[in-house]
């Protein structure tokens, strides 16, 4: 069970299970400090730093008028230069109060094993405490950090997402909120 800044989760250990109680931005921390990971970046830009320190990137604005943006919520976008996970690959870049809280690439589904060796040469020195896979989604929990690859087969395109997790729950708490009205 998980909630904005606390998770419960039952385990199998031997012949029981344990409960688990965890107030998650204390345990971010501390996994942060495990695995030695303080800071995440993809194409040169890092997550929790400011939106004005990278003047290449666009606005993206789409209406949508099931979807609205809470307040101090943005998104922009670039192309690759690198391309390091395919030509074809588009960037987006969600904002929160002006600190880049999340980064999305969007990838050809077909180079999913590609992405998985990048990701997991990338990460193999914390590879066993880190890594967790359901079904089509592949995660690595590197304390304040996450990145996530969903795999979407019936789709052109599939997804690698870099979270600052205490930034991003409070703008998914914010939309939340502001939707609610």
């Amino acid at each position: 069970w998980e909630d904005d800044y606390f998770s419960i989760s039952v385990e199998p250990y031997g012949s029981c299970h344990i409960v688990c109680f965890d107030y998650d931005p204390l345990v971010d921390k501390i996994y942060g400090n495990i695995f030695k990971i303080h800071e995440l970046s993809y194409n040169k830009v890092c997550l929790n730093e400011q939106i004005n320190k990278y003047k290449f990137m666009i606005p993206y604005i789409y209406f949508k008028p099931e979807r609205k943006y809470a307040p101090g919520i943005m998104d922009y976008y670039r192309l690759f230069d690198e391309r390091e996970f395919g030509e074809h690959t588009v960037t987006m870049y969600r904002t929160y109060r002006g600190i880049i809280s999340t980064i999305t690439v969007y990838f050809a589904s077909e180079r999913l094993g590609i992405i998985l060796k990048i990701l997991q040469k990338r990460y193999e020195n914390i590879e066993n405490g880190a890594f967790k896979r359901y079904g089509n989604v592949w995660s690595w929990y590197l304390g304040e950090y996450i990145i996530r690859v969903f795999y979407r087969p019936k789709e052109e395109y599939s997804i690698v997402e870099f979270d600052y997790q205490p930034l991003a729950t409070q703008a998914e708490i914010a939309e939340r909120e502001y939707l609610s009205r």
